[in-house]
């Protein structure tokens, strides 16, 4: 369990009785597989670290018009931004994909790891601003006519990660509008690739099993 806990980002470079201390505070358990861990919209009032596993993070879009869904390997921590600011509440749902183990600590305890624990303090710092750079990247990005480029950007846009399995549930007209582009470009893009195994196509659903091979592909085409 001590190898498992220092493998979290929030507890890096921490001593054995400092990683002892915050286990002790914790609560850990271990859950078999398609086990809600946290949902979209709930009060996010404690943070959950997968320490074991994979989870699968669900987003249905404001508009309700996509899903999407990607995979997330331990150890990671979800969605650490959300403890704090306006809206403390998860942005998406997240569910075990297969037999998983998970810590939670509680918001108070949180707040005194923050005072008491400079390591702790400098990883969560670290943490939320390795996230802030992650969309600032994918966001901020110049035009491009290339549609293979918007699609990539779109993806990661709604990516945790830049890398693993993704799947978006969206109508061909939908996705054109996203993308400003016609319906039958899109479609001719998104057969090519499924021509190139590079994803899936099923009935109102693109599934792209690595993203990072993806990606390699558009920005070598270029």
């Amino acid at each position: 369990m001590y190898t498992q806990l220092t493998q979290l980002p929030l507890l890096q470079g921490m001593n054995a009785t400092e990683v002892a201390q915050i286990q002790k505070q914790a609560f850990i358990y271990t859950t078999g597989s398609n086990v809600a861990v946290c949902s979209q919209g709930d009060l996010c009032n404690k943070l959950f670290f997968l320490l074991k596993g994979c989870v699968m993070r669900h987003t249905l879009s404001q508009n309700k018009d996509f899903e999407f869904e990607e995979t997330l390997s331990a150890p990671c921590v979800i969605e650490p931004e959300s403890l704090y600011g306006l809206h403390c509440v998860f942005t998406s749902d997240y569910i075990t994909t297969e037999s998983s183990t998970i810590m939670t600590l509680t918001k108070p305890e949180l707040a005194k790891l923050f005072t008491r624990n400079d390591i702790f303090r400098m990883n969560y710092l670290n943490l939320l601003s390795a996230n802030i750079q992650h969309q600032h990247n994918v966001q901020i990005h110049p035009y491009t006519s290339c549609i293979a480029t918007r699609m990539i950007c779109f993806i990661n846009t709604l990516s945790s990660v830049s890398h693993g399995s993704k799947t978006l549930r969206i109508k061909m007209d939908d996705l054109a509008v996203y993308m400003n582009e016609t319906r039958l470009n899109v479609s001719r893009l998104l057969n090519k690739w499924a021509d190139q195994n590079l994803i899936t196509l099923q009935r109102k659903e693109i599934h792209v099993p690595r993203l990072e091979n993806l990606t390699s592909h558009v920005l070598s085409s270029q």
